[in-house]
């Protein structure tokens, strides 16, 4: 297997007027906690990690789930990295061309990410 490109391609994604609106603010924490939860559990167990490609991949290839696994699934926390929200930004750039000249750092918020962290809600999925 190659080495890993940075790609934001997964994780919750919210518009900036719920993110902004103060009435708002429950439902994407609330998403991101469960998403959050998610992770944790398909690294607590491993079978199932694996069902999920073998299944909608429909493939047998025991070395598909692996790669799926390594290659897909977050350490711990979704957060955007600049690099990978650059990529996302080229890629759209197919479709408009205004995407190249947004700035990667106004196409991402990891406030929620780190308040969970800070928070300990995330250490407790993880032991």
């Amino acid at each position: 297997m190659g080495r890993a490109v940075s790609y934001n391609a997964d994780g919750p994604v919210v518009r900036r007027e719920l993110r902004e609106d103060p009435g708002g603010q429950d439902l994407p924490l609330r998403s991101l906690k469960a998403y959050v939860e998610a992770i944790a559990h398909l690294h607590q167990d491993r079978a199932l990690a694996y069902q999920v490609p073998q299944k909608y991949l429909q493939t047998d290839v025991p070395e598909i789930p692996e790669e799926v696994y390594t290659a897909y699934l977050p350490k711990r926390v979704p957060p955007a990295v600049p690099e990978g929200v650059r990529r996302v930004l080229e890629d759209l750039a197919a479709c408009d061309l205004a995407a190249l000249s947004a700035a990667p750092v106004r196409a991402y918020d990891n406030s929620r990410v780190e308040e969970l962290e800070r928070s300990g809600f995330i250490d407790t999925l993880n032991r």
